[in-house]
């Protein structure tokens, strides 16, 4: 991690519709999609570039890769958060539908 650029770059936006909604988590970073399945060797699905490569990076350093592991930060995050995002839905479903309980 050179500047946590990606790190901070991830938003979300919510699109309320009449009968469903829709939330949206993303970076408009391309490295986010890197960080999140990796490159090369590494791909998560193990369709990457074999072999390796060279590239310079923008210090002008040269440099050979394998390619880069998956981190899979959203992944996670949803599988960290997946109990308390779902006690959250019910909360505002109960509240919307005027506090039934069913």
């Amino acid at each position: 991690m050179d500047t946590g650029q990606t790190k901070g770059s991830y938003q979300y936006k919510v699109q309320e519709g009449s009968s469903e909604s829709t939330v949206h988590v993303g970076s408009n970073l391309e490295n986010a999609i890197w960080e999140e399945f990796g490159t090369g060797e590494y791909a998560l699905h193990g369709d990457g570039r074999k072999g390796g490569w060279k590239y310079v990076d923008a210090k002008g350093k040269g440099h050979f890769t394998m390619g880069k592991k998956p981190n899979r930060p959203l992944y996670n995050a949803f599988h960290a958060l997946r109990e308390k995002l779902k006690r959250r839905l019910e909360e505002i479903l109960k509240e919307r539908l005027g506090g039934s309980d069913g």
